[in-house]
């Protein structure tokens, strides 16, 4: 019996916590306050000096040329990448989804996967979307 009144009064203090807590912010008495907590988030900041984008942009397209471009390209930048000696990065992402075979071949599709290979062999994770 003891028992059951502390459980019955650990929930009704429970429900009680959520309730006080709650209530305020389902009628927006903090709204304000979680406005300017939320767009200090996106305050403009300088740039990492740790984070490089190497982007595809209208003018390596024009370069590069028509999309979607052979695996070797993204081969050769990655080999670039990783084979640097004073400024190996720690990891790649690749923000391009492989999910068909190259329209160039399957030596094309090899040659990407060799590069990832040697990638992970100079202790270069690369990441890729799912």
């Amino acid at each position: 019996m003891r028992h059951t009144k502390q459980s019955v009064r650990f929930i009704a203090f429970v429900l009680c916590t959520i309730l006080v807590i709650e209530i305020p912010f389902a009628f927006g008495l903090f709204h304000t306050v979680q406005e300017k907590m939320t767009d200090r988030l996106f305050l403009n900041r300088p740039p990492s000096q740790e984070v490089v984008i190497v982007a595809i942009d209208d003018a390596s397209l024009l370069e590069i040329g028509q999309w979607p471009w052979p695996r070797v390209v993204f081969a050769q930048t990655i080999d670039q990448l990783t084979k640097q000696v004073d400024e190996k990065p720690r990891a790649i992402g690749v923000d391009v989804s492989f999910s068909e075979p190259s329209n160039v071949g399957s030596v094309d599709d090899a040659s990407l996967a060799r590069t990832f290979e040697d990638a992970q062999t100079r202790g270069v994770p690369i990441v890729l979307p799912i």
